[in-house]
């Protein structure tokens, strides 16, 4: 399977950018694609276009769309992702947990 950022390109390979990249991202979403993953990919396509030297309204086309992945936008328009968030340590579960329950020395 394509990664998120190889189907981005796809979608703005195609006469109809706008709406191609637009409905990819709707699509991956939908698929379970995190929104941090989603927005990496859009930053690398628009590194690639800036270093080809576009304009600022072709740029337009990709941050609006990271505008609707990050809400800044009508809610009508945003895209709904799942958010990742960062993992927890086992160290990290051991120190909440004697916390929360302290451990009891066992008789020696």
């Amino acid at each position: 399977m394509a990664t998120p950022f190889e189907r981005i390109q796809a979608a703005w390979s195609s006469t109809d950018r706008r709406d191609q990249l637009n409905h990819i991202v709707e699509i991956m979403a939908s698929e379970g694609v995190t929104r941090e993953a989603l927005d990496e990919a859009l930053g690398k396509l628009l590194d690639e276009v800036r270093e080809s030297g576009v304009d600022d309204s072709t740029e337009e086309i990709i941050n609006s769309v990271g505008d609707r992945l990050h809400g800044w936008c009508h809610e009508s328009r945003h895209i709904k992702t799942q958010i990742t968030t960062p993992s927890i340590s086992a160290n990290e579960i051991s120190t909440h947990l004697a916390q929360v329950t302290p451990i009891q020395p066992s008789p020696g």
